[in-house]
């Protein structure tokens, strides 16, 4: 509808935001009727549909404003027993948000830009109401504008505080991660030597499976503190699905249970980022939890879509592929209408109290399941929980060959001259007993200085030099001291994922992610090799 030369769109919008799709709602602080009613047509006129609510004194003004979530408050300048400076007092007290238009019969300029500078939006003089409908218009976008700075602000903040807590856990990673390694590669070797089935081999397998709890959440806690581009790579879901559930029991309240059904014994692959994964099941995680303040049951579940019978409604009219991946988070909350289920994936729609919310969350979580060529929705009802289903195409993983796999216990001699650079004595230590174990002769240094002077800038005599550089940017090699210590050997570098400044690795670099058990190592110290092997560098 157009006034005059300006046009009301039937729905505004700011970075994305709807700021008016329905009825404007609106409270008048008036005490003529004949007044009231000129505002209401002008409103109309203007293409408004209109809601409202008229008070003439503070009272029923605090009693309207804890109510409805109005839009805009409409105030004559004076009233018998109230006054727009008294009426805006209370409004920026209250609700601090909602845009305030005085509407008044007469006002020196002096007065007007007093009201402005106390905090009004606009004013508007019925001699000239024909300025009333722009004059909301306008106030409701600048209130979307700064809503809209608010939520930037507030995701700022959390970026800061998610950034912070990802360098502290990397930090304490490290060490952490050293011990476990050391723990581990000892254990391993430990066991090589135990009876079978005696007493020493159960009371190891014990200290084996604790130390493998402790690997992975310490690989889930820095999982989840990574920021930055996706990383693609085969995701075994099944494991993804056990290890967020571990993870969630340390961070849910203990009122909640944490189920996970999957099938036993079986992988199920699909090609993504495993860290965007973990965060769309923690977005989702932490949506259950606030629908079950009382307590409940949160269930993850997958399966390939043959297994799935019945068919969920939401996935009956799709053509799936029977191998598929269905990955459900249920819950046994208080649900959601069908009004609000429809909208959960709008940005910035949130059901949460003011300031508890950005409705970024699921939003978020849509986008990287379409990312991933996949598909998610939901289900539920009001007081029968909610069901979140997400469908994701598979993927078969290549199968390396056997006798490269799960390291200490591997018949196959590897032969070969490694030197070891890492500054921790124990962790040097327990791997380089594991390569020896492995058929290695090892040349074990403390750090570059000693590795230069050791390999005499040629490095020809190794087959393969693995470098723990230590925790911290500053202490990683480049690459062309790498090559200066190395020449084009082939070269494992330990890291630890998620910490700032990790260069991606270059020609005959491997990188192996901390923590990680003496069979990942050798693991890779073999394919290192046969890789190295195979290329044309001079013997």
């Amino acid at each position: 509808m157009r006034t005059g030369g300006w046009t009301l769109a039937p729905a505004c919008e700011v970075g994305g935001e709807v700021i008016l799709a329905g009825p404007v709602k609106v409270v008048i602080v008036e005490d003529n009727a004949s007044d009231v009613d000129l505002c209401l047509r002008e409103l109309r006129r203007s293409g408004f549909t209109v809601n409202h609510r008229v008070v003439d004194q503070e009272a029923s003004l605090r009693e309207a404003l804890g109510g409805t979530d109005w839009d805009v408050v409409l105030s004559d300048y004076t009233l018998p027993r109230f006054s727009a400076m008294d009426a805006l007092k209370v409004v920026r007290a209250h609700r601090p948000e909602i845009p305030f238009i005085i509407v008044t019969g007469t006002i020196d300029e002096e007065s007007a830009v007093n009201c402005l500078k106390r905090g009004a939006d606009n004013y508007v003089l019925k001699s000239n109401l024909a300025r009333l409908g722009p004059a909301v218009e306008q106030s409701l976008r600048m209130r979307a504008e700064r809503r809209q700075q608010r939520l930037l602000k507030a995701q700022l903040r959390e970026a800061q505080k998610m950034e912070a807590v990802g360098q502290l856990a990397t930090g304490i990673a490290h060490d952490f991660n050293n011990l476990l390694t050391a723990i581990q590669g000892y254990l391993q070797l430990a066991r090589m030597h135990a009876p079978a089935g005696s007493p020493v081999e159960n009371a190891l397998s014990g200290i084996a499976q604790a130390c493998q709890n402790g690997v992975d959440l310490t690989r889930s806690l820095l999982r989840f503190s990574r920021r930055g581009e996706a990383m693609y790579a085969p995701v075994d879901v099944v494991h993804l699905v056990d290890e967020s559930a571990r993870l969630f029991r340390h961070i849910l309240p203990a009122s909640i249970e944490i189920r996970a059904n999957r099938p036993e014994g079986r992988s199920l692959w699909v090609h993504g980022d495993a860290t965007q994964m973990q965060q769309v099941l923690m977005n989702l995680a932490v949506n259950a939890r606030d629908a079950m303040p009382g307590g409940g049951t949160l269930t993850f579940s997958v399966a390939e879509m043959s297994a799935v019978t019945p068919r969920p409604a939401a996935l009956r009219a799709r053509e799936v592929e029977d191998d598929a991946i269905l990955l459900t988070v249920e819950d046994t909350g208080h649900g959601m209408s069908e009004d609000v289920r429809r909208q959960v994936f709008d940005p910035f729609f949130t059901t949460k109290p003011r300031g508890q919310g950005t409705g970024l969350g699921l939003p978020m979580a849509q986008g990287v399941i379409l990312d991933h060529g996949g598909w998610i929705d939901v289900e539920s009802e009001p007081g029968r929980g909610t069901r979140f289903l997400i469908l994701l195409p598979a993927w078969k993983p290549v199968a390396e060959p056997a006798n490269e796999i799960n390291g200490a216990r591997a018949t196959e001699s590897l032969r070969a001259s490694v030197l070891l650079l890492c500054p921790d004595r124990q962790h040097r230590a327990v791997m380089a007993e594991t390569l020896v174990s492995a058929g290695c002769r090892v040349t074990q240094v403390d750090g570059m200085q000693e590795a230069a002077a050791v390999c005499g800038g040629a490095g020809r005599s190794y087959d393969l030099i693995v470098i723990d550089p230590g925790h911290g940017s500053a202490s990683r090699p480049s690459h062309e001291e790498l090559r200066r210590i190395g020449g084009p050997c082939p070269v494992i570098l330990l890291r630890d994922p998620g910490t700032e400044g990790v260069r991606p690795p270059q020609p005959n670099e491997y990188p192996l992610d901390r923590p990680f058990t003496m069979g990942e190592f050798v693991g890779a110290v073999r394919r290192a090799i046969r890789a190295g092997n195979q290329g044309d560098r001079p013997r």
